[in-house]
């Protein structure tokens, strides 16, 4: 595997990791919480949203096509799951990446439109750029409503513990 696919991968891991600690570290009450934003207006459904994308940017690879039809509109995310559901979809979703990715070729492209398409290494950190937009704002809405972030989250990007 070429050495700037294997890092980007790591990255993407690290990212993932975040996610999981953040969902590790609320509760089933905690990811019901509702939040002053609009269409994702809980936890839960940033974290059904997230998953979401993470299995379209899979199935991307797998098929060399972006399919955004597949992604759940805001306003169709139920936001039901519980913290172990979640952590299950998570565990799935890690399985499956892991394994579209190495056996993907370094030079892949995929189409994300008639016009576009991105090197896998580019994909793949897209990605990572959606899944640390979400983080951010968990991480925001957790320091304005008082919601504790999990040590992990605080250590990893050296945030102030409220």
């Amino acid at each position: 595997m070429d050495d700037n696919l294997k890092e980007v991968i790591a990255e993407w891991k690290f990212n993932q990791s975040v996610t999981i600690e953040l969902i590790k570290g609320f509760n089933d009450k905690i990811i019901q919480k509702k939040l002053p934003r609009p269409g994702i207006n809980t936890f839960c459904k940033h974290f059904q949203e997230m998953i979401g994308v993470q299995e379209a940017y899979i199935r991307g690879i797998e098929t060399g096509k972006m399919d955004f039809s597949i992604m759940p509109a805001d306003d169709k995310l139920d936001g039901k799951d519980t913290c172990k559901q979640l952590m299950k979809k998570i565990e799935s979703i890690e399985k499956r990446f892991n394994r579209v990715v190495n056996t993907a070729k370094v030079k892949q492209k995929i189409q994300w439109s008639k016009d576009d398409s991105k090197a896998l290494i580019a994909h793949i950190t897209t990605l990572c750029t959606h899944e640390v937009l979400h983080q951010g704002q968990i991480v925001a809405f957790c320091y304005a409503l008082n919601i504790p972030i999990p040590k992990y989250v605080v250590e990893m990007w050296s945030l102030t513990q409220q």
